[in-house]
């Protein structure tokens, strides 16, 4: 997870912007369930095998959310839900 731009992170010297875990594909395939809110996300990949939470404090002028993938055939579902 890359949070290098995602709002003010000079607070203190041990924020860490990038966190990364490793997983194993499932039959060639890599599944990813995000969770993003106003100032935090979470990442399971694999059904849970491997997860990522983080937070993050925006620029509230800026916001936005990317995804992309580098290699490969990839497919995105993408559901919003106001609570």
């Amino acid at each position: 997870m890359d949070r290098s731009n995602a709002g003010t992170s000079n607070f203190s010297e041990k924020f860490s912007p990038y966190h990364q875990v490793t997983g194993r594909p499932a039959d060639g395939k890599v599944r990813l369930r995000i969770l993003l809110d106003t100032s935090s996300v979470e990442v399971f990949a694999q059904d849970g095998q491997a997860v990522v939470t983080d937070t993050f404090f925006p620029d509230w002028d800026h916001v936005g959310a990317s995804v992309f993938s580098m290699e490969g055939e990839t497919a995105f579902a993408v559901r919003s839900r106001a609570l």
